[in-house]
């Protein structure tokens, strides 16, 4: 999904002879809405954002007990 056609892909789209560009469209269509939900559920920014939060945590309490 990174931009780039499947071997499958090329593949199907070698095998049909009408309708190219209708099939070019729905196959992009998919991909961005793939793209656009894990945007959408935090899916792919989620763990950072936890990893994130882990340290800035630890942080925080090596600070506390500093004091």
């Amino acid at each position: 999904m990174a931009g780039r056609a499947t071997a499958d892909e090329v593949t199907e789209f070698e095998a049909i002879q009408f309708h190219k560009l209708a099939w070019i469209k729905q196959r992009l269509e998919a991909k961005m809405l793939a793209a656009s939900q894990q945007v959408i559920s935090g899916e792919s920014f989620g763990a950072d954002s936890l990893k994130q939060a882990a340290f800035i945590q630890l942080q925080l309490a090596k600070t506390c007990k500093r004091k």
